[in-house]
């Protein structure tokens, strides 16, 4: 009846540290990073109808080293050349620590700037080559007033969860 709080925790000292390591794995297997927003010159001109395009999207890597070394290569050369890309406003990329999920902001001046940029070779090899590394694609598109800054990642999520589509 009155055993002593130390006798009362024994049975927890030997689980302590593979609880915690799991903890641990846990926090940072959920944290990721993001690049700031970047806002290009490309994107000076006026959105149309006062709104802009903003479009998430999120990758789910899988397969071998050599298949996400293609998908990042494809991600470097789009990088290379999103600058330059007519009606780009800015972007930004995240990616999760110890996870395999990538996620990609970008926000246009216009629908048919999207659709530009989607149909360049740069962007269509890209996807060739980071397909085979895909485990899921998803993305969200919606506009925004072009008056009110670029998206939190917060929001962005959100948008990913509410109307998020699965490819």
């Amino acid at each position: 009846m009155g055993s002593s709080i130390s006798e009362r925790a024994k049975w927890f000292k030997p689980l302590a540290k593979p609880v915690l390591y799991l903890l641990l794995a846990g926090l940072v297997g959920a944290c990721s990073v993001a690049t700031p927003f970047r806002k290009v010159a490309a994107g000076t001109g006026q959105a149309e109808h006062g709104t802009t395009v903003v479009v998430i999207t999120e990758a789910t890597l899988g397969g071998s080293s050599e298949q996400r070394s293609g998908f990042w290569t494809g991600v470097q050369s789009v990088q290379a050349v999103l600058p330059s890309q007519p009606g780009l406003i800015g972007y930004s990329l995240r990616q999760e620590l110890l996870g395999n999920r990538v996620w990609t902001m970008t926000i246009w001046q216009s629908e048919l700037d999207v659709r530009r940029f989607a149909d360049t070779a740069t962007h269509r090899q890209a996807m060739q080559s980071g397909a085979e590394a895909l485990i899921n694609l998803r993305f969200a598109r919606f506009q925004r007033d072009q008056r009110i800054a670029a998206p939190t990642w917060e929001e962005a999520m959100v948008a990913l969860e509410v109307a998020g589509k699965k490819y």
